[in-house]
């Protein structure tokens, strides 16, 4: 959301169906490919070992870069962006990376 708004986006548009609702199907759902991922890794498994295996993408992944670049871009704090980042990209232990949230 501060990354829709900082580009101009009504903050409103992301308590909707194109905003929250997609966040919530995506946590939720077992078909989810972005929840799968998450999972994985939390599990201990590295990220290029998991997607090696499927067979679809996992935008979330790619998603998590971008917000990265942009918040730096945009000189925004975007905790959980970034230590998911950390998470993904950097190896870190997602209960440390918790810890320091």
């Amino acid at each position: 959301m501060r990354v829709g708004i900082a580009l101009g986006g009504v903050r409103d548009t992301f308590y909707g169906l194109a905003g929250m609702g997609d966040l919530i199907v995506t946590c939720t759902s077992q078909h989810s490919r972005n929840r799968y991922v998450g999972e994985q890794v939390g599990r201990g498994r590295k990220l290029d070992d998991v997607l090696a295996e499927m067979k679809m993408v996992a935008e979330g992944v790619t998603a998590v870069k971008v917000a990265v670049k942009l918040q730096e871009r945009l000189g925004l704090e975007m905790p959980l962006v970034f230590g998911l980042y950390e998470i993904l990209f950097e190896g870190k232990d997602p209960r440390e990376v918790l810890k320091g949230l």
